[in-house]
């Protein structure tokens, strides 16, 4: 495509504050966002043909069938959005660049379709804690949509450390300047656009871990005194099967791992996640349980079983495998 417009794609679980960002930073930086399509309500903070065009059903799959868009998912509560292609294409064809909150699914196929142009920027609160308070301060939502959008933030978090970026956002102002930031890096090195060095962002470095709860009962194994944990390569996602390749060698024994599932995904998603760090470096911890095949099978040196109120978790991670 001719043109050198980019596309900064902030990718996150709901609740992470992604449009909030937009609305914050695109005017200090001249960012067009990119209006998606969806069939979900308006809510009250929300203009059309701003954050979202607003749509029926009907409307949306003529959209389908008209190939209007670039990408489209559905998300929660079987609400649709999708990318209108019209207006990508114009914008990056023109040098106008161009922010949007796109799903991550979603966000995987916007970059197929113009790998030169797209920058994915994943944005998160350091915790699904932090995540569960907002969705509710929102309000109008039930305990079952609450827990399904939990769910559906823990399949997200794992494509966190496939982003070119990543943004905590626990503060507003820290998050927005950071998002300030990026944007001025990319269109230095991209196009060669003036900008302060104190502005400039270096590459972000995002490293993966996986903790792994193999749970008996109130116990759970551990090895040396500790949870074990692996570092993994989480470019190429499916983080718990290199971490159960990694079990699997070191305990002799074919374990499994467990996690809430959904049909859109073919694998499981973690029971909880921890980001830290700051600018260029971050670690993102994902906490995965995990079946052992006996209970009278021998451990090799090293391994026991450990009473889980002995082992330090985190408070929201205590309360999933203690129930």
């Amino acid at each position: 495509m001719a043109g050198d417009g980019i596309f900064f794609v902030l990718v996150g679980p709901s609740g992470a504050g992604k449009n909030t960002l937009i609305r914050r930073v695109k005017e200090l930086t001249r960012l067009q966002q990119v209006p998606t399509m969806t069939t979900r309500p308006k809510r009250e903070n929300e203009q059309e043909g701003r954050e979202h065009r607003f749509v029926t059903p009907e409307r949306f799959q003529q959209a389908i069938d008209d190939r209007e868009l670039v990408e489209w998912q559905r998300v929660h509560e079987d609400d649709l959005y999708g990318t209108p292609r019209d207006v990508v294409e114009e914008a990056l064809s023109q040098g106008t660049d161009l922010i949007a909150d796109i799903e991550f699914l979603g966000a995987e196929k916007l970059y197929e379709a113009f790998p030169d142009h797209v920058v994915w920027i994943f944005v998160t609160p350091s915790n699904l804690q932090i995540l569960a308070d907002r969705i509710i301060q929102r309000g109008g939502i039930s305990p079952q949509e609450l827990a399904g959008r939990l769910d559906r933030a823990r399949f997200e978090m794992t494509f966190a450390p496939q982003c070119h970026y990543l943004i905590i956002n626990d503060e507003l102002e820290p998050a927005a300047e950071h998002l300030r930031k990026i944007v001025a890096t990319e269109r230095s090195r991209r196009r060669g656009d003036a900008i302060d060095e104190a502005d400039r962002v270096p590459a972000h470095t995002i490293e993966a871990y996986v903790t792994a709860i193999v749970q008996r009962d109130a116990s759970a194994l551990t090895y040396q005194g500790e949870l074990p944990r692996f570092k993994v390569d989480a470019r190429g996602g499916q983080l718990e099967q290199e971490a159960l390749a990694h079990l699997n060698r070191l305990l002799e024994a074919p374990l499994q791992v467990t996690g809430p599932v959904d049909p859109r995904f073919s694998f499981p998603a973690p029971l909880h996640s921890l980001v830290s760090g700051q600018t260029p470096h971050f670690t993102v911890d994902y906490f995965y349980r995990f079946v052992y095949p006996s209970q009278d099978r021998a451990l090799p040196a090293g391994w026991a079983w450990r009473p889980l109120n002995a082992i330090p978790l985190p408070e929201i991670l205590h309360d999933l495998v203690t129930q």
